[in-house]
């Protein structure tokens, strides 16, 4: 049995690419040691998440939550004040796996 798979991809050019790795835990792994998921704010040194642009969050969100993921701290939208221009009125959240795994959605702006 593995303990490590990895997959990635990137686009057709390589300017970008995505290497995703999932870690299984030994079968002999002690019972107190099986729950050590990391607990990391977004903004914690060492903290990990990854970023997608998705077209109808409130969707997103509500399937999500039948999978088991959950909201965390809410949805922001960028002001239309915001000196961030591409930004602006984007909606964007952070929402939790089952496994501890963060992800921040940013809702695309057509």
């Amino acid at each position: 049995m593995a303990l490590v798979d990895f997959s990635g991809c990137s686009d057709p050019q390589h300017i970008s690419s995505i290497d995703l790795t999932q870690f299984d835990l030994p079968a002999d792994l002690p019972r107190e040691q099986e729950s050590r998921t990391l607990d990391a704010r977004s903004w914690d040194v060492g903290s990990a998440h990854i970023n997608l642009i998705v077209q109808n969050l409130d969707d997103l969100l509500k399937r999500g939550s039948e999978q088991g993921w959950e909201l965390v701290n809410g949805i922001f939208t960028v002001p239309q004040d915001s000196p961030e221009v591409k930004a602006r009125r984007q909606r964007i959240c952070y929402v939790r796996g089952p496994d501890g795994e963060v992800v921040e959605l940013v809702d695309a702006i057509l």
